[in-house]
């Protein structure tokens, strides 16, 4: 993923970071792993008329997602995205203001925080996963504890 992202300085692009990266690995397999018979399809593109370094696609992640009462439900996520060429390769050009967190996150304080913010449904929901790891359901109770006192 780091090899596969960068941030557009405009005059330049520079590398994300190891952790970025992850984070965009994470957040990408979450959807694409619940899925079954996954795929990726290419719905649009279009070249930069003033500079043909710069690209936009439109893709679609396609797949059906089980649902509790064991039928499928048939899913497709499109997102654009911004391309660079850099050194002759395509890059995917990423906003490094966006942050993407998941439940397994190496940041759990980060992820406690946003659970103080979850309503309390989808906060129950998250809790009795157990997907969610130890460390971050500690940080959350920790979180909690001080915000009470």
């Amino acid at each position: 993923m780091k090899q596969f992202l960068v941030f557009d300085r405009k005059t330049n692009a520079e590398p994300v970071s190891e952790l970025y990266a992850k984070r965009e690995a994470q957040t990408n397999a979450g959807l694409v792993q619940s899925l079954e018979g996954a795929g990726v399809r290419l719905l649009s593109h279009s070249f930069g008329i003033l500079d043909s370094d710069r690209a936009k696609i439109e893709v679609a992640v396609i797949g059906r997602l089980p649902r509790s009462d064991g039928t499928l439900t048939d899913i497709m996520d499109t997102e654009d995205f911004q391309l660079l060429r850099v050194n002759g390769e395509w890059k995917v050009v990423r906003d490094e203001k966006r942050l993407n967190l998941t439940i397994w996150d190496d940041d759990s304080e980060a992820i406690a925080k946003e659970m103080m913010r979850m309503d309390p449904k989808t906060l129950e929901q998250l809790k009795s996963d157990p997907r969610l790891p130890l460390r971050t359901l500690r940080a959350y109770e920790e979180l909690k504890a001080k915000g009470t006192q």
